[in-house]
């Protein structure tokens, strides 16, 4: 299995023929979609409606692709109905769905802001994708008490999901300079518990550029693969 990183918190997943996209909050470019060719099953994920996490652009490719299925946030369907062609086989979810889709198995999981997060299992291979899901405590901003809630908010979810989701073999997960001071704390707590074998960060802007006390934090919980472009195998 291979990812792709698009931006932001969008990835294309390939493996054996099958594609999956996830929160592509953009059209990618017709030179990489071309370079896809003829894939025998396409599923599209979006986590929540935020523009950073979902276009409608993602309806185009049933033109390109007819077999194109979607599995999408409930909350989709409410802040952007309009977006939605009436004749899309797409899925509307919720925390706790579950359901085989295209020979793999999806699950809807919490998150710390809109809509859900994503459990993929896949011929063998877990694949988690956190959409914002996050310890989003903003430190820098936010009042004590405000901070004590968002993360007593972030540990109820993760132990739901620890609790109900095997291991990733990887993890997709938000690391957000913009929180500010210890911005990359949720990531570390993450791989604490769910000790993903390998941990792709996201949601980082244009470029990725933690301190080293990141990675030091990180090397003995999983392996940080890093968003470069290209194909990257997991």
């Amino acid at each position: 299995m291979e990812f792709y990183y698009l931006e932001n918190s969008g990835f294309i997943l390939r493996r054996a023929g099958d594609l999956v996209l996830i929160d592509c909050m953009s059209a990618p470019s017709e030179k990489l979609l071309g370079s896809l060719g003829e894939p025998d099953h396409v599923t599209v994920l979006a986590s929540h409606f935020h523009g950073d996490h979902f276009s409608p652009w993602i309806f185009e490719l049933r033109g390109r692709w007819p077999q194109t299925q979607y599995v999408l946030s409930s909350d989709i369907a409410v802040h952007r109905k309009r977006n939605i062609p009436p004749d899309a086989a797409a899925q509307f979810v919720e925390k706790g769905w579950r359901a085989p889709v295209q020979g793999m198995e999806i699950a809807a999981w919490g998150s710390t802001d809109e809509g859900v997060s994503f459990h993929i299992s896949w011929d063998g291979v877990e694949i988690f994708h956190a959409g914002d899901l996050n310890c989003w405590h903003w430190r820098d901003q936010s009042s004590p008490e405000d901070a004590r809630k968002a993360t007593e908010w972030f540990e109820r979810e993760l132990e739901e999901i620890s609790k109900g989701a095997p291991a990733p073999d990887a993890a997709f997960f938000p690391v957000d300079p913009r929180m500010g001071r210890d911005y990359y704390r949720g990531a570390v707590r993450f791989a604490e518990v769910m000790r993903p074998k390998k941990f792709i960060p996201m949601h980082f802007g244009v470029k990725l550029n933690p301190p080293d006390a990141f990675f030091d934090e990180m090397r003995p919980l999983t392996q940080v693969i890093r968003t470069e472009s290209g194909w990257t195998a997991i």
